[in-house]
């Protein structure tokens, strides 16, 4: 009961938090300090493999065949086609942390921003879709080491620099819960037409309440692309919170 009692404290207070963030124009620094600090809870790149091959069915010849070949080749003939292909068929077998791993391998060896951007995403992918707490934290890890080396290499990607911060949102770190939210709010001050960024802001006001918020800058995006298929399905949403009429032409995008 005690328990209960604390985590419900830490919810309300980070809700608390969120409302105040969207209510007032905070400054906040910019996505310099987005370093992590290892988790104890981390694993490692081996214990997630060993745990997913030990797991794959005995028929997938295809799959422990392909890792068999990428295992046996030094660093100067690593095929990154076979890495590309593994990370594919890891994806559609649903373990994402061991497809962003490959992703990963991929990225290391060509290093451009669109490779660590691709294994970036398949992690982040993969913190949401795991069930695992230790699985969490890797993905989680491995997906802000992507994206850093991403925005390295390109550091006018908007992207990239979104996916951070969602990263963050997704799994707040608990000495500073906000950090995500702030990140993005640093981000829509310097790009400010920036779809992504505001449609990330909308979404996390609907979850916060912030319904006029969220409305408004709905209503930012719909200006900039008309037919942005997202903002106007999260509009009937925040319309039917505010009992705001003229919601047609959002259902007809949402069909």
């Amino acid at each position: 009961m005690f328990q209960t009692k604390q985590i419900v404290a830490i919810i309300v207070a980070v809700v608390i938090a969120a409302v105040l963030l969207f209510s007032f124009d905070i400054s906040k620094p910019g996505l310099e300090n987005t370093s992590i600090v290892e988790s104890e809870f981390s694993i490692s790149d081996e214990t997630v493999l060993k745990k997913a091959y030990e797991k794959l069915s005995s028929q997938d010849q295809v799959t422990r065949s392909l890792r068999i070949q990428l295992d046996s080749q030094n660093e100067d003939d690593f095929d990154v086609e076979i890495a590309k292909k593994l990370s594919s068929r890891w994806y559609q077998a649903g373990d994402l942390s061991v497809s962003g791993y490959y992703a990963r391998l991929v990225a290391e060896k060509e290093n451009s921003a669109g490779a660590w951007g691709i294994a970036g995403a398949t992690y982040f992918a993969g913190l949401k879709n795991a069930k695992e707490d230790k699985t969490k934290t890797y993905c989680l890890e491995q997906a802000i080491r992507c994206f850093q080396s991403a925005i390295s290499l390109d550091s006018e990607n908007i992207d990239y620099r979104t996916n951070l911060a969602l990263c963050h949102v997704e799994s707040p770190p608990k000495e500073n819960p906000m950090k995500g939210i702030m990140m993005l709010i640093d981000l829509n001050k310097t790009n400010p037409n920036d779809v992504g960024v505001l449609f990330q802001l909308a979404r996390l006001g609907v979850q916060t309440g912030q319904y006029e918020k969220a409305f408004g800058r709905l209503n930012k995006i719909l200006s900039i692309d008309s037919k942005h298929k997202k903002s106007h399905c999260l509009m009937l949403v925040v319309k039917e919170a505010l009992k705001k009429e003229n919601i047609e032409e959002h259902q007809r995008f949402c069909q």
